[in-house]
């Protein structure tokens, strides 16, 4: 506490304000990602339109930026905001300017890498299954000759 109190909690809540000011002026020129509150606090929720939250914050973990992904104790986002879970970053007078502007520049990309992935795998999903019914019929074509082959054997042996 006399930490705290040695920095000052007026400045403490400054810096905490000008941080999620910058922070909202920064995320506003990134497509797809929503903004659920834009409060006074340090306190950001935020989504990548199509991307699952708990996705968001591992391709975010793989960068060293660490969110918060889930409905955090609070059910009523379900009801409220028509949403079961946000990805919540929480900033303090220990965050910096430059920290913000890593996960911009990291948050730029996510709708491109996870959606694309996303398509990615499913066509890849799609296409292992294509080779996994190719694969069934050419052994059922195998079997169909080797059915004939045996009745032709047998025909001649009789």
């Amino acid at each position: 506490i006399k930490y705290l109190m040695n920095i000052g909690m007026n400045k403490i809540k400054e810096h905490e304000n000008k941080l999620k000011e910058y922070l909202i002026t920064k995320v506003k020129d990134i497509d797809n990602l929503i903004i659920y509150n834009s409060s006074d606090t340090g306190i950001f929720s935020f989504n990548i339109d199509k991307v699952f939250a708990q996705d968001t914050s591992v391709y975010l973990n793989q960068y060293n930026i660490y969110v918060r992904a889930g409905n955090h104790c609070a059910k009523i986002l379900k009801d409220d905001l028509k949403i079961k879970n946000t990805c919540r970053i929480s900033l303090y007078f220990y965050n910096t300017f430059d920290e913000i502007d890593r996960l911009i520049e990291v948050l730029k990309n996510v709708f491109g890498t996870l959606v694309n992935s996303e398509v990615f795998s499913l066509l890849l999903f799609e296409a292992a299954i294509l080779l996994v019914a190719l694969v069934a019929f050419v052994v059922l074509v195998i079997l169909l000759i080797l059915r004939e082959n045996i009745l032709f054997i047998n025909v001649c042996i009789k």
